[in-house]
């Protein structure tokens, strides 16, 4: 079991360009806006038993790979 949490906090401020940096009229023309935001992931891992695969010779058999101009034939290790 794990996980991560993120906080974040942010202020927006809003206005009209030119009377916001008047000292006088930035309170009547300017605005501003708090945010805050909390996120969380929470991982759960469940174990599993993996078992080798049962390799036979049908399985083992070539296979056709590549394109229409290059055919490639892959087959598998040989078993000692």
């Amino acid at each position: 079991m794990g996980g991560l949490i993120n906080d974040s906090e942010s202020q927006t401020i809003t206005g009209i360009p030119g009377l916001a940096n008047i000292p006088l009229l930035r309170r009547f023309f300017t605005g501003t806006a708090n945010g805050r935001s909390h996120s969380e992931l929470m991982i759960a891992m469940v174990p599993h038993i993996v078992r080798r695969p049962d390799v036979s010779p049908e399985n083992a058999r070539a296979i056709g790979t590549g394109t229409a101009s290059a055919v490639k034939l892959t087959y598998s290790p040989e078993k000692r």
